[in-house]
């Protein structure tokens, strides 16, 4: 039976190849360490793998032994020509990550779609947030960043007091990238979700709106209508084209950038008030208010500014602070008017389903109820809401529409005396 002890590691000179040496029924062998692909072995770490994976059959007791670790030799083997081979391949800069691995396709589920524009750059700028972290770090490529590393980014997110929705937003992206990237095993694996107590938009009061709607000027004053009257979110409306408003301006025809991978399209009936604001447009091609297309392109934040600051110079609080929040949270923008038309809808008896398929919701079991909203609903429920810059009660809202019913079924004379009778009084 052969004896024998582990080899011994040594050099003839620095950074010059290592050997191993180890003695079997007491004969002394010397053997110089390669790596995988032939290359000498200078470096001590891999020479102590080399040499035990080297050695390991030479210390067996007896034939089981021996082909055992014949076998874990040639697993180790493995290991060796992996790490070999890992070190040999180029590694990734994380400065150069975004480039070669962008985030612009979801990766949730089974089904890959392609992200809005606004969410890649949104995407971007949060790996960017974390390159500039990895800077301070010293850590320069993807491939040495750990699992203590993501720990560690987490908590100076955290102490720079962003929100929990943002701290996890960060932690995604960089998961997503490193996946992109095909680093194994992932440091962002076990990033910790953090709690996230959002303060959402409130919708304007009457007052508000009515200020909002009166003050505006310019592209705003289409803007603001648009969003009333439509409940389009602030990037499908600050882009909408001629090309998606009817010849005669009765209705809207547009993809919704969420959810255009779903390819629904709404059709919303355009308010007689937002209609005439419209028909003060010289129409053409492309987008209808061209200068605020091209600034939310560049910039969307710049655009939501514009909007905060009208609404401030209406003297409304735009956001507020909350605990365990370095920044204010915005409570009032254009999103809030998405909730007026929402509720609007809600007070002028309007549907549930009928809204939903104004507003387009995401969700599958949202899209089964849209089924059952027709042109004739929807028009209906457009009609309902309150002229631009005034809003009324629920109470004058149905006396509006009564109002409204009683003129159209009134004979054509009858109509006459009436407006006569109204003309006269005004006077």
């Amino acid at each position: 039976m052969s004896t024998a002890r582990k080899g011994n590691i040594f050099t003839r000179k620095d950074g010059g190849t290592y050997y191993v040496q180890f003695i079997v029924n007491g004969k002394r062998f010397v053997k110089s360490l390669h790596k995988a692909n032939g290359d000498p072995i200078t470096i001590e770490r891999e020479a102590r793998k080399a040499a035990d994976v080297l050695v390991r059959p030479y210390t067996a007791k007896d034939t089981a032994d021996m082909r055992r670790e014949a076998v874990n030799a040639l697993k180790a083997a493995d290991e060796v020509a992996q790490d070999a081979e890992d070190a040999a391949r180029p590694k990734t800069p994380i400065t150069k990550a975004w480039q070669r691995f962008p985030y612009v396709r979801s990766h949730r589920g089974t089904i890959e779609r392609e992200l809005s524009a606004t969410s890649i750059t949104d995407n971007r700028q949060l790996w960017e947030r974390f390159a500039r972290w990895a800077e301070t770090a010293k850590v320069t490529n993807m491939e040495d960043v750990t699992a203590d590393h993501a720990i560690a980014y987490r908590e100076t997110l955290i102490a720079e007091e962003l929100s929990g929705h943002r701290v996890n937003l960060c932690g995604m992206t960089a998961r997503v990238v490193f996946d992109l990237a095909g680093i194994r095993p992932n440091p962002f694996d076990g990033f910790k979700r953090r709690a996230n107590a959002t303060k959402g938009r409130r919708e304007l009061t009457a007052a508000e709106l009515t200020k909002i709607c009166q003050t505006a000027e310019g592209e705003l004053r289409p803007l603001l209508a648009i969003g009333l009257y439509t409940g389009l979110r602030l990037g499908d409306a600050t882009t909408l084209a001629w090309e998606s408003i009817a010849l005669d301006l009765s209705t809207i025809t547009k993809l919704a950038a969420k959810t255009a991978y779903k390819g629904e399209v709404l059709t919303i009936p355009v308010h007689p008030a937002l209609r005439a604001i419209l028909a003060e447009l010289p129409r053409g091609t492309g987008p209808i208010m061209p200068g605020l297309a091209a600034r939310y392109a560049k910039d969307k934040g710049g655009v939501a500014k514009i909007i905060r600051k009208h609404f401030e110079a209406s003297k409304i609080v735009t956001s507020e602070t909350g605990p365990g929040r370095k920044r204010a949270a915005s409570v009032v923008g254009f999103h809030s008017l998405r909730h007026c038309f929402v509720s609007l809808q809600a007070r002028a008896g309007t549907p549930e389903s009928i809204t939903r398929a104004l507003v387009g919701h995401a969700s599958p079991m949202v899209h089964a109820i849209y089924q059952h909203a027709n042109g004739e609903d929807t028009r209906k429920a457009i009609a309902a809401l309150p002229g631009f810059g005034t809003v009324t009660d629920p109470t004058e809202a149905r006396e509006r529409e009564q109002m409204a019913a009683l003129a159209q079924s009134l004979p054509i004379e009858a109509v006459r005396q009436l407006l006569a009778a109204l003309k006269g009084g005004a006077k």
